[in-house]
């Protein structure tokens, strides 16, 4: 589980743990919300535009298949109720809490504001 404010890395790092398990010749998918095109369809991607392969899904049964085939299976902007997300912690591995940066003191920052008016 890797988790943390908007703009802390979460989608970088999970591609770089998926990279390290493709090198090493492991069958991955990686799943992406199905909503989420703000980059790619096809793609997830970082804020900074690293892309890498995904297949999309509103609902992983809808994946179900596919990703019984793998042994590594990436989920990016897992769509969880806050309360849910900790409920992954005592199953997983491993557990990534990230931080952000405060764009205006330039510290470590837990949470972030959203000061956009978008809806989507």
């Amino acid at each position: 589980v890797i988790f943390g404010p908007m703009f802390s890395g979460k989608s970088t790092e999970l591609m770089r743990r998926v990279r390290r398990f493709q090198i090493a010749q492991y069958k991955c998918i990686v799943i992406k919300y199905a909503k989420d095109i703000r980059y790619s369809k096809e793609q997830m991607a970082t804020h900074d535009r690293h892309t890498m392969s995904a297949v999309s899904a509103c609902c992983l049964a809808d994946v179900f298949t596919e990703a019984l085939n793998c042994c590594v299976i990436g989920i990016d902007e897992g769509q969880f109720a806050f309360g849910d997300i900790l409920n992954l912690v005592p199953l997983a591995e491993s557990v990534v809490k990230l931080n952000a940066v405060c764009m205006i003191c330039y510290r470590e920052a837990s949470y972030t504001k959203r000061l956009g008016a978008e809806k989507e």
